[in-house]
């Protein structure tokens, strides 16, 4: 071990630098820490509050006797509601989100809607009447075509 009295005062002065840098880089590495973990905290609190938001959004939608569906400009659904998928046949549990709207509406329907859906991807906001066999029977149902940009 070296004694201090063994030691110059260049010497001295060279150790007390290192052990105070030594130190602020152990601070700075414990601030760095706290802030992600700070950062992460607030991810999840955030997360959990729009996962709550989107929950409630679901059930208001749900309790709607309207068919309600979104889809973004690639065709894919992104949800709909209890009473598209009734109307579509669709099990509740299993839902449209991540299938593409061909798959949803089958080619006829879509052949028949596709001008309105492509005017609302232009911005133009389109209610057409849309006739289809609900439960073998026709039905007929105002639907609107809205952008969401």
């Amino acid at each position: 071990m070296i004694q201090p009295s063994s030691l110059g005062a260049a010497d001295l002065i060279l150790a007390v630098l290192l052990l105070l840098s030594l130190a602020a880089h152990a601070r700075s590495a414990w601030i760095a820490r706290r802030a992600r973990a700070t950062f992460e905290e607030r991810v999840l609190v955030r997360t959990a509050a729009v996962e709550l938001a989107r929950s409630k959004l679901q059930a208001i939608l749900d309790a709607l006797p309207s068919m309600i569906g979104s889809w973004n400009a690639q065709g894919i659904n992104r949800f709909a509601n209890r009473a598209y998928l009734a109307h579509r046949g669709e099990p509740a549990a299993d839902g449209f989100a991540g299938r593409p709207i061909l798959e949803v509406l089958g080619e006829d329907l879509h052949g028949r809607v596709r001008p309105h859906i492509e005017a609302a991807l232009r911005g133009e906001r389109r209610v057409i009447a849309s006739s289809t066999i609900f439960r073998k029977s026709p039905r007929t149902a105002p639907c609107a075509a809205i952008s969401s940009r």
